[in-house]
């Protein structure tokens, strides 16, 4: 009897740990084919002559931000959405991630005395899109250990909305 227990609890735990590996599976391929869809609009468009590097943004709206150089070898950032046109800007035009970064602190400095709301722990700074506004957001968790997004503007890195508790 206990032999039999056995087999059915590891068929259990065979099936369970199947399905976790096909969802997985499935969650990494439709990322692929999201990042593939946008690199093949991209290329249709001859936005770039080389890629360098493509990013997923989650936020209102799924974006593609991919970055490369154009045939003059300007540096770009294309964001390709789901639905809807593609908007590209020259890197030159937006400011470093450095300096999003010291957007953030100069807004926690100019809006709050209070130094519980100052980053204990950065966990992303990454370019996005929201209501047709290209952004740097900064993920971090403040000194309450609060998840907090900042988002600043691509052009400047100032203040363009906080998301936190």
């Amino acid at each position: 009897m206990k032999k039999w227990i056995l087999i059915a609890i590891l068929v259990i735990f065979l099936a369970i740990g199947w399905t976790g590996g096909h969802l997985y599976q499935s969650t990494l391929q439709s990322q692929k084919d999201f990042e593939n869809q946008g690199l093949n609009i991209v290329k249709e468009k001859e936005i770039f002559s080389t890629i360098d590097n493509v990013d997923t943004y989650y936020g209102t709206n799924a974006y593609r931000i991919i970055t490369g150089k154009n045939s003059k070898g300007e540096e770009l950032i294309a964001w390709v959405p789901e639905e809807g046109e593609v908007i590209t800007r020259k890197k030159s035009e937006g400011v470093s991630k450095e300096k999003a970064l010291e957007g953030l602190y100069s807004t926690l400095k100019n809006l709050y005395d209070d130094k519980n709301r100052d980053p204990k722990e950065i966990h992303s700074i990454k370019l996005g899109m929201e209501d047709n506004t290209p952004i740097w957001e900064i993920i971090y968790i403040d000194n309450r250990s609060r998840l907090t997004y900042y988002r600043g503007l691509f052009e400047t890195g100032q203040y363009w909305k906080f998301i936190r508790p």
